[in-house]
């Protein structure tokens, strides 16, 4: 196997087993056994467990952001509608686990931002581009009216992202799909004053 491709797959395996546990709960042997690598081999591929972290958030966030523009980017939609669009397709995915597999980037926030500032400015990259794609989002809503002019788009979308990864925390916490039914309720129905119609 190439380099580059056993490379990738270390990335795509240790992001999987980090999501169904932890960064600090997945070990270097976990991940080499899963990717079916030789013993002894994960330092020739990344410096160090906190190097493969960061490649883990950025092969994350290049995958998020390609989710993110094709629901928010959908202008067969209303900006709005988008916005709605990518948060249920959110909610089907912890529907499908069971309501046990969290936010990748949520998990590595809570566990290493206080140990290694690399991983959290890599972390903070990849939400300031999160933000920026739902404040372009609520901008347009705005010009259609559907959002009040008076909201800054920056600070509602860090509000709303911020609103969806204390519900998807609690999800995990409660076991159940109600911290995200309430998120919906209170986001769309009333501090957006969302309506399909």
């Amino acid at each position: 196997m190439a380099k580059s491709k056993t490379r990738q797959k270390l990335i795509e395996v240790g992001t999987q087993a980090i999501i169904n546990k932890s960064y600090h709960a997945v070990g270097i042997q976990e991940i080499l056994t899963l990717a079916q690598v030789p013993k002894g081999s994960f330092y020739y591929y990344f410096k160090s467990k906190e190097d493969f972290g960061i490649a883990v958030i950025e092969y994350h966030t290049t995958i998020t952001i390609e989710l993110m523009r094709s629901f928010l980017s959908n202008r067969k939609q209303k900006p709005l509608q988008r916005m709605r669009d990518y948060f249920e397709a959110g909610r089907q995915e912890h529907a499908k686990n069971f309501c046990k597999h969290g936010c990748l980037l949520g998990k590595l926030g809570s566990e290493t931002t206080s140990l290694n500032p690399s991983i959290r400015a890599t972390l903070k990259c990849c939400m300031d581009q999160w933000l920026a794609l739902f404040a372009l989002c609520i901008r347009e809503a705005q010009e259609v009216e559907q959002i009040s002019q008076n909201h800054c788009p920056e600070r509602l979308a860090e509000f709303i992202l911020d609103s969806w990864q204390g519900a998807v925390t609690h999800v995990l916490i409660n076991q159940n799909l109600k911290p995200l039914d309430n998120f919906f309720h209170y986001t769309f129905d009333h501090i957006l004053n969302y309506s399909s119609t």
